[in-house]
């Protein structure tokens, strides 16, 4: 497995996939648009959203992630959603998001 990659939300995120199977997205504002590419079929990807001291930033998965979980809206939150990526290149969540 490699490293975690530690992302600074901006309001366009683009995640590679290629790069690890675990993402931390520090929520320092709203997600309007999230692109994720490069997903391999049948890997897990983990995500971890941590809000920050506002709270109440959101993410918009898009049409290319089905059925995760919205963060958690408190300020210092964290929330962990795991998906599975299918052959078409959408990620599918395989278990319901959990918040702390």
């Amino acid at each position: 497995m490699r490293p975690p990659v530690t992302i600074d939300a901006a309001q366009t995120t683009t995640i590679n996939a290629i790069e690890s199977e675990m993402f931390i997205i520090n929520l320092l504002t709203s997600i309007s648009t999230l692109r994720i590419k490069n997903v391999t079929p049948g890997l897990l990807y983990v995500f971890v959203l941590k809000q920050n001291s506002a709270g109440g930033n959101t993410v918009n998965w898009g049409s290319g992630v089905l059925n995760a979980t919205a963060p958690n809206p408190r300020p210092h939150s964290t929330t962990v959603q795991t998906l599975v990526g299918n052959s078409d290149g959408t990620l599918w969540a395989n278990l319901p998001g959990t918040w702390s």
